[in-house]
C-alpha cells in the first residue's frame, strides 16, 4: 500500500465542508469516541494533528484512517493514492453511521428541515432506522 495522502484529505475536508482543520478535528473526535462507544479518555484529535496529516509529517493510525474513511466518506484506496476516485471501494457504513454523517453534513449546513426529519425519524423507528432519503 501506498502512503497516506494527506493532499487529498485537505481536499476532502473541503469538499465535504469541514472549512478548517479545528472543525474537522472535533468530528473526527466525535465519530471516533462513537465507536469506541464513549471512551472519553480516549485522546482528543487536534488540529495541529490534522495539520501534519495533511502536510505529510504524520500519518494517521489504522483507527483514525478509518474513522477518517467513514467521516468523509471515501475510500481507502483513495486516501491512500491508489484510485482516483473518492467513492470507489468506499469502507461499509451502518445505518447509523450513516445517519451521522447526514446530521453533520445538514448541521454544517444549518439545513433545519433536513435535521428535523433526520431526528424525527431516529425518534419516531429508534437509532436503527431506515432514515428517508
Amino acid at each position: 500500500m501506498g502512503a497516506f495522502r494527506g493532499d487529498r484529505l485537505q481536499k476532502l475536508r473541503r469538499k465535504r465542508g469541514y472549512a478548517s482543520q479545528e472543525q474537522l478535528a472535533e468530528a473526527l473526535t466525535r465519530r471516533r469516541n462513537l465507536h469506541l462507544q464513549g471512551d472519553t479518555d480516549a485522546p482528543v484529535i487536534s488540529q495541529q494533528l490534522v495539520s501534519w496529516w495533511e502536510t505529510g509529517n504524520v500519518e494517521p493510525g489504522v483507527e483514525n484512517v478509518l474513522v477518517i474513511a467513514q467521516l468523509l466518506e471515501a475510500s481507502l484506496d483513495f486516501l491512500y493514492g491508489l484510485t482516483n476516485e473518492p467513492d470507489e471501494y468506499l469502507v461499509p457504513t451502518s445505518p447509523t453511521d450513516d445517519m451521522w454523517n447526514r446530521l453533520e453534513r445538514a448541521a454544517r449546513q444549518q439545513d433545519i428541515s433536513e435535521i428535523l426529519q433526520l431526528l424525527a425519524a431516529v425518534t419516531k423507528r429508534g437509532e436503527n432506522a431506515s432514515v428517508p432519503r
